[in-house]
């Protein structure tokens, strides 16, 4: 719509159904993919050396967030030691703080999206992989 205008932008056709059609396929495959991946957490050595939980390694994607151009410095949220990055995609944690905490590094969430008391790390059991 246009200017408080009653008119479509543009006038349906059947290309118009195809195109929106095979969009819509591909995402939902692309999402369900990411979700497999999740499940399997096959990249799980990959995933804890850059410090994510499953969601932000996986369905957020490699690279996935959407960012503007500049530096940006943005305090840790734990130490508040300021962490300088070339785009505006400003994790809210430092690694070491990160990985101290057992965080991840871009939503903060427990590395293993498991349910926590305390802020701090505690020692836990080794988890097992689901088949």
């Amino acid at each position: 719509m246009n200017d408080g205008d009653s008119k479509p932008t543009s006038k349906l056709d059947v290309g118009r159904v195809q195109m929106a059609t095979h969009f819509g396929r591909r995402h939902l495959d692309e999402w369900i993919a990411a979700a497999e991946r999740a499940w399997a957490d096959k990249d799980r050595d990959e995933r804890i050396a850059a410090q994510k939980c499953r969601w932000c390694f996986y369905a957020r994607g490699r690279g996935g967030r959407i960012v503007g151009h500049g530096f940006t410095t943005r305090a840790c949220a734990s130490c508040e030691a300021p962490q300088t990055y070339s785009s505006t995609a400003a994790n809210p944690l430092c690694m070491p703080c990160a990985q101290r905490l057992g965080l991840c590094v871009e939503c903060c969430a427990d590395i293993d999206l498991t349910d926590r008391r305390k802020l701090e790390l505690v020692s836990k059991p080794k988890r097992k992989r689901r088949q």
